[in-house]
């Protein structure tokens, strides 16, 4: 009788070892569930494929032959409620200072008529429509691009608020302050994305494209 319940308490013991063995491989494979789902969306990882479509609406306004040049300095404004702020701001200061442009950044706009020596260039993205999935995401964004090159800050807000071409500000470039040059408009920017990916791999090649459309505009002033 000894010998059989020491049997016994053996295999409960080995049984309950198995179970405790498998409870850690179960808690283990849900862990690992649970770190991969969540890097779906807070790292940037995926093997991806994009269409993307893209159109623009851009006006320019113009003041004894002026050629859009670049001055001294550039200011760059883009407002904090605009999407991907912070990184558009990175993005665009590393190119354009591998470039040689001499940046500098403005996060509160003061309207004024125009900044010595310095060109300005604003903008303000939105977003239309988004949606995702690991494996297929689409988004939609409108971009305001507002870009000067003397400076000229003072209808970039009436130009933003606009709703419809009928709204738009009148625009008056005084020809005693020399050649002026002002660019304003929107671009729309469709990404279609494909393959197995997260939403941040997904944010940041949108976050590419349109840091490249807004610089490609830029080289054509």
């Amino acid at each position: 009788m000894v010998i059989l319940r020491s049997t016994i308490d053996t295999m409960i013991q080995i049984k309950k070892m198995i179970l405790k063995k498998h409870w850690i491989k179960l808690l283990i494979i849900i862990l690992a569930i649970i770190i991969f789902v969540s890097s779906l969306f807070f790292v940037s990882i995926g093997i991806v494929s994009v269409e993307l479509e893209t159109s623009s609406d851009i006006e320019e306004f113009k003041a004894n032959n002026a050629t859009g040049k670049l001055q001294d300095n550039l200011y760059i404004y883009i407002d904090n409620n605009s999407f991907y702020a912070q990184d558009l701001r990175s993005i665009l200061l590393k190119s354009l200072e591998s470039q040689g442009v001499s940046t500098k950044l403005i996060f509160v706009l003061n309207e004024t008529s125009l900044m010595n020596n310095s060109s300005f260039l604003g903008i303000y993205v939105t977003q239309e429509s988004s949606s995702y999935v690991p494996w297929s995401g689409e988004n939609k964004h409108m971009v305001f691009y507002y870009f000067s090159d003397k400076g000229n800050t003072q209808y970039y807000t009436d130009f933003k608020s606009a709703e419809t071409d009928n709204e738009n500000p009148l625009v008056i470039l005084n020809s005693s302050n020399g050649s002026q040059f002002l660019g304003v408009g929107d671009f729309i920017i469709q990404g279609s994305f494909g393959g197995f990916f997260s939403k941040p791999k997904m944010n940041e090649l949108t976050i590419e494209f349109i840091a490249d459309l807004i610089l490609d505009q830029l080289e054509k002033e």
